[in-house]
Order: C-alpha cells, then sequence, then structure tokens
C-alpha cells in the first residue's frame, strides 16, 4: 500500500513537470527582439576647456621715457614680442622742435655777443695803447671776451642737447 504522504509527493513532482514542459513551449512560440550593433571605434578627438588664470611673461620689462611730451602713436601692440632699439611710441614733436630753435637763436645770440665783444677789446687796446683808459679796461674788455665765449659753448652744449632729444 502506498502512504498518502508519498502519494502527494508523487503528484507534485508530476504537476511541476508538466509546468516546464508548458514553459518551454511557450518560450519558442515567442518572438525574438533584434536590436541595432554598432562597432565601437578609437578616435583622437579635442576638446575645447575654459580655464581661469593668469598668465606672466618669461620676461617683465618696465619701460620709462627719456623725455616727457604727449604720445601721438602707439607702434606696438600690447603683447607682441619687441626688439632692442625698436621704436615703441612716437612722442609729440613740437615741444622739441621749438627748445631745438630756441637752443639755435641762443646760439646765434652768444656768437653775436662774441663779435660785439671782441669788437669792444680791439677798441680797448686801442685806447690803452694811446693811454687815453687805464689797463684795468683792457682786462675788463678780455673778461667779457672769454664770457662771451663760454656762453658760445654753453649754447652749443644745449644745442646738441635738444636735438638728442
Amino acid at each position: 500500500m502506498i502512504k498518502p504522504s508519498l502519494l502527494a509527493l508523487l503528484s507534485l513532482c508530476i504537476i511541476a513537470s508538466c509546468k516546464n514542459k508548458e514553459n518551454s513551449e511557450s518560450e519558442e512560440n515567442q518572438i525574438v527582439n533584434e536590436y541595432p550593433v554598432i562597432e565601437v571605434f578609437t578616435k583622437d578627438i579635442t576638446s575645447k576647456l575654459e580655464y581661469v588664470a593668469d598668465i606672466h611673461a618669461v620676461q617683465n620689462v618696465e619701460i620709462r621715457a627719456r623725455v616727457e611730451g604727449y604720445l601721438e602713436a602707439i607702434l606696438v601692440d600690447e603683447g607682441k614680442t619687441v626688439t632692442k632699439g625698436q621704436a615703441l611710441f612716437q612722442i609729440n614733436q613740437e615741444e622739441y622742435q621749438a627748445e631745438l630753435n630756441r637752443a639755435k637763436a641762443n646760439l646765434k645770440s652768444a656768437e653775436a655777443e662774441t663779435k660785439s665783444a671782441q669788437v669792444e677789446l680791439e677798441r680797448v687796446k686801442l685806447l690803452v695803447d694811446k693811454n687815453v683808459i687805464a689797463k684795468t679796461e683792457l682786462d675788463l674788455a678780455e673778461a667779457k671776451l672769454e664770457i662771451a665765449k663760454a656762453k658760445i659753448e654753453q649754447a652749443k652744449a644745449d644745442e646738441i642737447a635738444a636735438s638728442v632729444k
């Protein structure tokens, strides 16, 4: 005789095996979905990134003008490379031209003053030779001539300095 517990277990196994057959048959009847396939490849790309930063030059040089004046033109763009001796700015020349003209006029004035002192010295020499005036007047005229010659030298130096600017 078969025990009821064994009978229950046997029936349970039969039911389970039937369900597995139904599941396998239903899987065969299902439609298989197809999906597109893409081939993966490698490639170098450039990505544009922006960063906040400070840029410093390799060498910072402080530039100062040798003379004062108003700028007429800026001959170099900011950040561009420059070479030694290259003109960077152009300064208004009118003031310097006026100073040069003034120096030339002072030179001419000093030359005229020297001629006048030379004529005065010649006149005083004649009067001293004739014993009309004292010899101290001759010394004074010679000193005036030396002063006039020194003014010429100073005026020449001023002219050179004005022409260099």
